[in-house]
């Protein structure tokens, strides 16, 4: 390949990116008002639909039947996280997962960080509200939470340059 041909390659795979990105970045409310509702599912349950096949105390092992292409679980450390990543999805870039002994506490979904940040945080407020219920101070912040009957928490956090949610996971539902 010519320095001329490596060149063009790289320009063009430069572009492609670029442009990959900004096609995220530009989504409407409505697609990201879908995406999001589709993750987190109905009222009805505390975890996010995403999560519906994890229960809390899984080992490695059983998230990894859930969640295929996990890595980095050990089970011999006080506390492990995993992570796995997300396929094909505009706002999700993977999950990570905390162990506590090896067993499975929370999960957290790891949104992209070409996802606007003020369209995120405007749609996820309303989309969040409905699932968890209504905030009633801090609904301006980038970190809200919210804290059911049994103290189980739900997190949304903005981390540097990506948002977050972090879904403590019920002993049943």
């Amino acid at each position: 390949m010519g320095m001329r041909t490596l060149r063009a390659a790289v320009a063009a795979a430069t572009l492609s990116l670029l442009f990959g990105a900004a096609g995220v970045c530009a989504q409407d409310e409505a697609a990201v008002k879908g995406g999001l509702q589709k993750l987190v599912g109905e009222k009805t349950a505390w975890k996010a639909a995403v999560f519906a096949g994890l229960k809390k105390g899984m080992s490695c092992d059983d998230v990894k039947k859930v969640y295929a292409d996990l890595d980095g679980c050990d089970p011999a450390q006080e506390w492990s996280f995993a992570h796995a990543n997300a396929k094909d999805d505009a706002l999700v870039a993977g999950y990570q997962f905390s162990f506590n002994n090896g067993k499975l506490t929370d999960a957290t979904i790891l949104f992209k960080g070409s996802v606007d940040k003020d369209l995120f945080k405007k749609v996820s407020l309303e989309v969040f509200q409905g699932k968890w219920g209504e905030l009633k101070d801090g609904q301006n912040e980038d970190i809200l939470t919210w804290v059911n009957s049994d103290f189980n928490t739900t997190q949304r956090n903005y981390m540097v340059d990506h948002w977050e949610l972090k879904n403590d996971l019920p002993e049943s539902e």
